[in-house]
């Protein structure tokens, strides 16, 4: 499962914007994970651009087409490797 995909697509039907912060532990408890890959996936969200993470904050910064939703068609692995590469 990917779960930086599912991340985006929980921010978005819960219409987080920029700027606002992020809690690992409850984005853990709503999508039925630990946190440790959570941050993972906070991670590779970090290095696409999507969050910025500061100590143990994490701040959402766009919310955009940075990687496809979990419904879209170009979802999957060989979506969000583009979306990746598309961001550095």
């Amino acid at each position: 499962r990917d779960l930086a995909r599912d991340i985006l697509g929980l921010l978005r039907e819960r219409g987080a914007r920029p700027g606002d912060r992020l809690s690992r532990s409850a984005l853990a408890e709503a999508l039925g994970v630990s946190r440790t890959p959570v941050n993972g996936a906070v991670a590779l969200l970090g290095r696409m651009g999507v969050v910025a993470t500061e100590g143990r904050t994490v701040r959402l910064l766009r919310i955009d087409a940075a990687a496809p939703a979990p419904e879209s068609p170009g979802g999957g692995i060989a979506g969000l490797l583009v979306a990746i590469a598309r961001g550095r």
